[in-house]
């Protein structure tokens, strides 16, 4: 367990000792028995004899004990505003140096209004190096501003036949799970306007539930007066904001610098702009455009072609992050748990899928590992590409062609289970540390028809689904009552049955030859069946939907 902040209290110093020995013993922290400097051209200014010394002594780091593997130093009598570089040796030499793109990479930057800075390193996986500015004067969000935040992606453009008590009901169901708003897509539709401040009224009656706004770009033109007609939403007291600055996202925009950088000069608001920009490379992106203050992407799924059981690689959130660590600006990681397109109309023809089966769980536990400032969910309403956490309700866009055999048919595929499940990895995420389970959960997902009996047209990429019965736990003990779980999982009479044996598990049961009913199960520690789930979907032969059903279980934890 990463234990995020050591809270010591001066009555208690053996409590606090054993606190920090736990922390000290982080198998993840690395170099351990060597010492951290930040070193670079401030030295001199700080009042050291020459710049760049490996073993520089005011460049000297120390543990913080707020974060696991977390050193810094600070530094003081610098000249305001100057443009500053550095980088972090260990062991007092150059043989082992940190920058802003990994290992021996490219020097960060920093500027301080104050003449005083916090340098940090995180002494672990992509260790990631930040820049604090010390005093009031300072750029960096707040501390209040500054908490992680886990959004979703609402989209506008299916809440047509909505009201504010629609939005009301989604709000309540997203706070229950620990979401703090939504990312409002919105297109060219006349009627959006209404439905954002719908659902601004909505989070103001919830309280402290936010929204901001994500241009989508593949609906909106690069045209000021047009994007205006949704500035007023940037002063709701439910608008969400950086230090003051409204935030403001997209959905694509690439490629149209100098549009964006007119749009936040004439906007009147200095909005904090966010902007999804998938389609540039990921390293240096903030240092080739500055316009952005954060960045997000749409890349949450494994590559497609990469094969059944493909796990996501994560080198564009490592690279994000570097490059939101060197210029003092941040990263919002994107998460979805799953993806399958087949809508048509005059003008498009969507029909592909990404393997997507163990997705969920894998990413939110790498964005646990990542620490990213934000995350946002995508989506909690697209059911065109099956992304959806919400419950289907009244914003199902049916007369959209192909959507209601995605959702509905040969039954309603419901993800309610996936937003139970993202609870759990909403409170880790958020506090860096694992949540006490007061409740031991089973989620399960599955397609109901195999990908090689295919009725119809094969989506693009079909051979990346992997046939199986996906079964997540999630249990606050793997000896309960001082013994075990042990899961069945019939499949139309073909048994299979394992050891939950870790905190956090996943397994993924192929389907059987034949095809039909699925009822999961659970022994427990006395050998007895605790609980049998048997209302679930079907499975069948011949179909062509590629959406997932979903369902779980959960009691009490003994």
């Amino acid at each position: 367990m990463i234990i995020t902040r050591i809270q010591c209290l001066i009555f208690s110093l053996l409590n606090c000792a054993a606190i920090i020995l736990a922390r000290y013993n982080d198998p993840n922290c690395g170099w351990t028995d060597k010492t951290y400097r930040a070193v670079g051209d401030w030295a001199i200014d700080a009042g050291s004899s020459f710049n760049w010394n490996p073993a520089e002594p005011k460049g000297l780091m120390r543990e913080t004990n707020i974060q696991s593997c977390e050193y810094a130093v600070d530094v003081h009598g610098l000249q305001p505003n100057k443009i500053y570089y550095w980088k972090v040796t260990v062991g007092d030499s150059w043989d082992i140096s940190w920058g802003c793109v990994g290992r021996g990479g490219l020097n960060c930057k920093f500027s301080t209004p104050t003449g005083s800075i916090r340098l940090k390193i995180v002494g672990s996986f992509v260790y990631p190096l930040t820049a604090e500015v010390i005093g009031t004067s300072t750029n960096a969000p707040t501390d209040s501003d500054s908490s992680k935040k886990v959004f979703a992606h609402f989209m506008v453009g299916f809440a047509y036949p909505t009201h504010q008590n629609f939005f009301d009901g989604q709000i309540k169901r997203a706070k229950s799970v620990g979401i703090d708003g939504f990312a409002l897509d919105v297109g060219i539709d006349v009627w959006q306007p209404d439905r954002v401040a719908k659902a601004l009224a909505a989070a103001e009656s919830n309280g402290n539930f936010s929204m901001f706004i994500s241009f989508d770009m593949a609906s909106l033109p690069f045209n000021n007066s047009v994007l205006s007609r949704f500035h007023f939403a940037a002063s709701h007291p439910n608008y969400y904001k950086v230090n003051g600055r409204p935030f403001f996202s997209t959905f694509g925009g690439e490629f149209q610098d100098d549009f964006w950088v007119g749009w936040k000069a004439i906007s009147g608001f200095n909005p904090y702009f966010c902007p999804c920009w998938t389609n540039y490379p990921a390293v240096n992106l903030l240092q080739s455009h500055p316009v952005a203050d954060c960045i997000f992407t749409w890349n949450a799924w494994p590559a497609r072609n990469s094969g059944p059981g493909a796990h996501f690689n994560t080198t564009d959130d490592r690279n994000l992050l570097a490059s939101a660590k060197a210029t003092g600006k941040q990263y919002m990681a994107p998460l979805s748990p799953w993806f399958y397109t087949h809508v048509w109309s005059s003008k498009f023809n969507k029909h592909w899928i990404y393997g997507s089966e163990v997705l969920l769980p894998e990413r939110w536990q790498q964005i646990i590992s990542l620490q990213p400032d934000f995350v946002e969910i995508i989506t909690w309403n697209d059911y065109s590409e099956s992304t959806y956490v919400c419950s289907i309700s009244s914003d199902l866009p049916l007369d959209m062609e192909g959507i209601n055999a995605m959702i509905n048919l040969p039954q309603p595929m419901h993800h309610d289970a996936w937003l139970n499940l993202s609870k759990h990895y909403i409170q880790w995420y958020k506090n860096n540390t694992r949540p006490n389970v007061i409740n031991d959960q089973f989620y399960w997902w599955y397609r109901i028809y195999p990908k090689s009996n295919i009725s119809g047209d094969a989506p693009q990429y079909w051979n990346d689904a992997q046939d199986c019965v996906v079964i997540h736990s999630i249990v606050k003990s793997v000896t309960p009552n001082g013994g075990q779980y042990t899961i069945m999982v019939d499949l139309n009479g073909s048994k299979t049955s394992y050891i939950v044996a870790q905190l956090e598990q996943t397994e993924c049961i192929p389907f059987p030859a034949n095809l039909g009913y699925v009822t999961i199960s659970l022994i427990g520690p006395d050998s007895k069946v605790w609980w049998i789930e048997g209302n679930n979907a079907p499975q069948s032969y011949n179909g062509s939907n590629f959406n997932a059903w979903t369902n779980g279980h959960s009691f009490p934890s003994p």
